[in-house]
Formats: structure tokens, C-alpha cells, sequence
């Protein structure tokens, strides 16, 4: 007869548990993470980056997009910081935010 594991299926409330909320408004999620720094989270059997699946929680569908944060904050996995675009979108928002920085300081 095989073995039977115990095997812990994350759900919402995990993910919940896993996040730290900072004064500036992210929500730092606290896991391990990949060599770019982005963390990650077990979910329905496969390893999700947590800033997707936060936009999943949310009821947005990313599947073939990028997940993009208006806060720079790759841990974080506030919807309110997420949204939706193309590489492209991504990479314009990254040259933007470049081009307004001046000796470190981002001028809005």
C-alpha cells in the first residue's frame, strides 16, 4: 500500500498571513524569492510570483501579461499598487520613471 503524505494546500488566508504593511502602503509579501527578487508563493500546486496571484485574489486575470507595480516595490502585492499591461507597458514605465529621476531623487 503507498504511503499517504500530509501535504499543506495554501489557500487565501496563507497568502494573507505571509504580508507585511508598511507605512508608505505596500504590502510586502514575505516568502522566498527568485534571483530578479521577486517572491513566490505555492498555490493550486504550482509557484506563483505573489504580486500575480495578488491581481488573481483581486478578480484580474494576468494570464499573458505583465503584472506591473506603480510603487517599484517588487515584494509588494497591494491590487491597489498592481496593474495590468503589456512588456512593452512595463518597459515604458520604466524608462519614464528613469527619465524623471535626477541624482537619485524621482521628481513626480
Amino acid at each position: 500500500m503507498a504511503k499517504a503524505y500530509n501535504i499543506k494546500r495554501n489557500n487565501r488566508k496563507d497568502f494573507i498571513k505571509r504580508i507585511k504593511i508598511l507605512s508608505n502602503g505596500c504590502h510586502e509579501f514575505q516568502s522566498w524569492q527568485d534571483r530578479d527578487g521577486y517572491r513566490f508563493f505555492r498555490y493550486q500546486g504550482k509557484d506563483w510570483r505573489a504580486h500575480q496571484l495578488a491581481v488573481l485574489f483581486d478578480g484580474r486575470n494576468p494570464t499573458g501579461k505583465c503584472v506591473c507595480h506603480s510603487c517599484d516595490n517588487v515584494w509588494c502585492v497591494n491590487p491597489q499598487h498592481l496593474w495590468i499591461g503589456t512588456n512593452q507597458d512595463n518597459r515604458t514605465d520604466s524608462v519614464r520613471k528613469k527619465e524623471q529621476e535626477v541624482d537619485g531623487l524621482i521628481l513626480l
